[in-house]
């Protein structure tokens, strides 16, 4: 008899979460042997589309009107939302705990219904506090942080008061990295047997599949290309990229071109870069292309992904780069060296390293020559991870 899955989303934006998750997803479909369904929290979103052919139930108003940005919607869809806020507003003046009565009502629906031998919420936050209520099941909990960062920058006093009674309700915790999970297990000492390590898997051959398709914006082979991935917020430092890009200058070498591929503007990173653009007169070398849902082709036609992150907990762009057989350049955030081997298949370094680097690179060292050598010998270990998978789902 197969297993039955609920994985459960935050909502469908661009990230690692959603694109992870879908990974996640098509490997143990392909391996045979689970049933699984997806429940997102708000249900709506860019990437959507990407789950087509999953089974994705419909998310529950009320409780998605808890966490949905009306400016994001309209029509009966917007007013469905205003009326659960509404709801919400005059609830809560005379119940205590709105969210976590929503949380128990909802989980004992699909459960009933459903009947779900494994839960798992694929982020940290309130689909993972929804999920800790779900009963008669095993429920998981994926981590895609730092607990030392996501207490100190995502939680608010009250809410981290309740996280240890929270992951205490969870069969297992799935930190992304062996970093992210010594991390966790210092902060819930008692749990720690019920920590976990696991990458995230990658589709090795959709990810090669699609790195074939066109793009409408094809490189410029005569620069050395450099490519940077991800959604624009402070953690990515994309601000600092044209800064980076006038010391490469500086040091005498103009023949590259620096693409930006990603979207938003969290805490105003978009707008810090384009002021450091202007302001460095960087229009020339750092281009910004906007969110693309299939990224590989640019990544494949690079000669370089750059990652100038203050942090990461399990970068999924570091792993597709180096299936494209494209070497990485990395800031030190704590789990870098877990991801990328200096001097072996990239580099990594302080932010104020990148720009010599890149330079080593666009110069051909001996040392940049190893690491392109090495790249195009690389060869990701799917069948490890799926091993893993399949006994957390057992």
């Amino acid at each position: 008899m197969n297993k039955t899955i609920l994985f459960v989303l935050p909502k469908f934006e661009f990230g690692g979460t959603v694109f992870s998750t879908f990974n996640m997803i098509r490997m143990l479909q392909q391996h045979g042997g689970f049933e699984i369904y997806v429940y997102p929290m708000i249900a709506d979103g860019p990437v959507r589309q990407v789950y087509k052919g999953i089974n994705v139930l419909e998310s529950d108003y009320l409780l998605e009107s808890s966490f949905a940005n009306l400016n994001e919607y309209k029509g009966i869809k917007k007013i469905s939302l205003v009326i659960g806020k509404i709801i919400k507003r005059i609830w809560s003046c005379y119940l205590k705990e709105y969210n976590v009565k929503q949380y128990k009502r909802v989980s004992q629906k699909l459960q009933i219904q459903y009947h779900f031998d494994f839960v798992a919420s694929c982020q940290e936050g309130d689909s993972t506090e929804f999920v800790s209520y779900f009963k008669d099941c095993k429920r998981i909990a994926w981590f895609r942080s730092e607990m030392s960062l996501y207490l100190k920058n995502h939680v608010s006093e009250s809410r981290a008061k309740r996280l240890a009674a929270i992951y205490g309700r969870m069969d297992n915790i799935v930190c992304v990295s062996k970093t992210t999970r010594d991390d966790f297990a210092q902060y819930f000492p008692d749990i720690d047997e019920h920590i976990l390590a696991i990458h995230n898997i990658q589709d090795v051959q959709e990810i090669l599949d699609k790195a074939n398709e066109d793009i409408s914006e094809a490189f410029d082979k005569q620069y050395y290309t450099l490519v940077s991935v991800g959604r624009m917020s402070p953690q990515k430092r994309f601000a600092s990229i044209p800064k980076i890009a006038s010391e490469i200058i500086q040091s005498g070498l103009t023949n590259f071109r620096w693409y930006i591929i990603g979207d938003g503007n969290k805490a105003g990173e978009y707008d810090r870069l384009i002021k450091e653009i202007n302001q460095l007169n960087m229009h020339e070398y750092v281009k910004l292309l906007g969110s693309r849902v299939n990224p590989y082709p640019y990544i494949r036609s690079a000669d370089a992904l750059v990652i100038p992150s203050s942090y990461e907990a399990c970068p999924r762009v570091v792993a597709e780069a180096h299936i494209l057989k494209v070497p990485v350049i990395s800031a030190d955030y704590s789990s870098a060296p877990e991801f990328v081997r200096h001097g072996v298949d990239g580099f990594v370094g302080s932010i104020d390293e990148l720009s010599h680097f890149i330079t080593e690179m666009i110069e051909g060292t001996e040392t940049s020559k190893t690491v392109v050598r090495n790249c195009q010998n690389f060869k990701f270990d799917t069948d490890l991870i799926l091993n893993q998978l399949l006994q957390l789902f057992s």
